[in-house]
């Protein structure tokens, strides 16, 4: 975790104490109206709760308007930093504990617990706990992990706790702390792609102020053979998940800490493998932390200097930035966005703590669709549309 993020944690943490709001249960939040159906119908959501490090899953029905049978828990613990992935065809939801570092598989209809698996701790590297950040599963429907302090991707057997392969990732990190630092990835044109933040953590790895080198990277991976493409990319520090839009691929680069440190939107060509910087940290005056696109309008998550952030669109020809949608002080932070295209809505976390939940903004008319947040118990840490 970089000293930016820690601090702002803990000034959260701190309001949280002082405040106990973000507590609330999730069966006591009140109903949305309902929404017609659609491709998308649900919400998968991990939430986090800052005062015992816990969160849950949580998922949400659109179309139906009681509270009861809109919203249901998944089960407890989930460590405060949980990411998870759900995949089409696949009835299972992936659950990271990066702090645990455990992988937990639940059902998605029912959210019951499949199992659990901690083999992965054994993997650990330099002392470090792996802090996995990405699974996907292949094409034989095993699991591959990614780890912010793992050189190598892990294959694992879903629903059994065994680690089946390794590859060896260690080609990629930087000279200094010897970790390429793996975060997200997904599946382009049938190979993987794989994110490589290459920070400088220091010698002894235990470095909060994680810092820029020469490159970051993505490496574009087959598993049929093993072959491994570096791409070397027009910014440092890629941060959000993929976001797959025809034959481009686009990202957002935070760069390090300090002002116009390689930052931006980047996008890379699938064909070409040609990555290019669309918008700089400077062009959009904040460093970006999440984004989503739709044709040429992105919607990004952009950090400020007082440690809030604020959501703007942006036209990525024009490079012109709209109003903020919100636009939140240091008590508060945006994060998770997600585009449904067929209703034209715009879903993201609002980690406000006397209010949490997912906000719903309407593209066309450029209003909210509810006055209120829909509301998930603790803070939004992660969130997805799904059937």
């Amino acid at each position: 975790m970089e000293v930016r993020n820690l601090m702002r944690t803990l000034f959260v943490l701190m309001i949280v104490h002082l405040l106990l709001a973000c507590s609330r249960d999730v069966t006591q939040s009140g109903a949305f109206p309902a929404l017609s159906p659609k491709t998308f119908n649900h919400l998968m959501v991990t939430t986090s709760n800052y005062r015992d490090n816990l969160g849950e899953l949580v998922s949400v029905s659109l179309t139906e308007t009681s509270a009861k049978s809109q919203i249901r828990k998944g089960s407890l613990p989930l460590t405060s930093d949980s990411w998870f992935r759900i995949f089409s065809g696949n009835p299972n939801v992936f659950v990271l504990n990066r702090f645990s570092s455990n992988i937990q598989i639940f059902r998605k209809d029912t959210l019951a617990k499949v199992s659990e698996q901690r083999s992965l701790s054994a993997e650990a590297e330099f002392q470090l706990p792996p802090n996995p950040q990405d699974v996907v599963i292949d094409a034989l429907g095993f699991v591959l992990v990614s780890g912010l302090n793992l050189s190598k991707l892990i294959r694992l057997t879903p629903e059994v706790d065994s680690v089946v392969q390794r590859w060896d990732l260690s080609r990629y990190a930087d000279p200094i702390d010897k970790l390429p630092e793996c975060a997200h990835m997904d599946w382009v044109n049938g190979k993987l792609w794989i994110a490589m933040q290459r920070l400088n953590r220091g010698v002894d790895r235990k470095s909060l102020n994680w810092l820029p080198t020469d490159h970051s990277s993505v490496v574009v991976f087959d598993p049929a053979d093993g072959s491994q493409t570096e791409i070397k990319l027009a910014g440092i520090n890629p941060v959000s998940p993929f976001r797959l839009v025809g034959n481009y691929v686009y990202f957002a680069d935070r760069g390090g800490n300090a002002e116009n440190t390689g930052g931006g939107i980047e996008r890379i060509d699938s064909r070409t493998l040609i990555p290019t910087m669309v918008m700089s940290e400077a062009e959009l005056k904040g460093k970006p932390a999440d984004l989503v696109v739709s044709g040429d309008t992105a919607w990004v998550i952009l950090e400020k200097k007082d440690f809030g952030t604020k959501l703007v669109q942006i036209d990525l020809v024009t490079k012109t930035i709209g109003d903020p949608i919100m636009d939140t002080d240091s008590t508060s932070f945006i994060k998770g966005l997600a585009y449904d295209s067929e209703r034209k809505f715009l879903f993201f976390g609002d980690r406000f703590i006397s209010d949490p939940g997912i906000r719903v903004w309407n593209t066309v008319s450029e209003t909210f669709e509810f006055k209120d947040p829909i509301r998930v118990g603790f803070p939004p840490e992660a969130f997805e549309l799904m059937e």
